[in-house]
């Protein structure tokens, strides 16, 4: 890896890794849409001067609601009937779009086993460092 990366620069902003990019004081980072579409409404210039390598499948979640294993499942069916058919989407669309999120969507274990995978990769790379 090292023959390939010459520093690694791990910092907590995600804003300040796609600065580093696009000052060139960094030659490569990975950050999530979200913070790429803040940033070029910020400064649109900064479209022309990086390029996406890859994009990950949307895989990631920025929230995630749970039920108590005791609410009662008519307040869960209800709520549910609410999100299928698009009335809670429909009547918080505007909302939505002032968090830079897309809707509310019905999520089984089942979907989650690719960000599972993906975290299990993770953890593996950062046991090599």
């Amino acid at each position: 890896m090292e023959k390939v990366i010459k520093k690694r620069n791990f910092k907590q902003k995600n804003k300040r890794l796609l600065l580093d990019v696009y000052f060139n004081k960094s030659d490569f980072t990975v950050i999530s849409k979200a913070i790429y579409d803040d940033m070029l409404l910020l400064n649109p210039a900064m479209k022309k001067n990086l390029l996406i390598i890859e994009k990950s499948d949307p895989i990631f979640f920025s929230a995630l609601g749970l039920f108590h294993k005791d609410t009662p499942q008519k307040i869960v069916d209800n709520f549910y009937t609410l999100v299928n058919n698009n009335i809670f989407n429909k009547n918080f669309s505007e909302f939505f779009k002032i968090l830079n999120l897309y809707n509310l969507q019905k999520t089984s274990f089942n979907e989650l086993k690719t960000l599972d995978k993906y975290f299990d990769n993770y953890n593996k790379l950062k046991i090599i460092k």
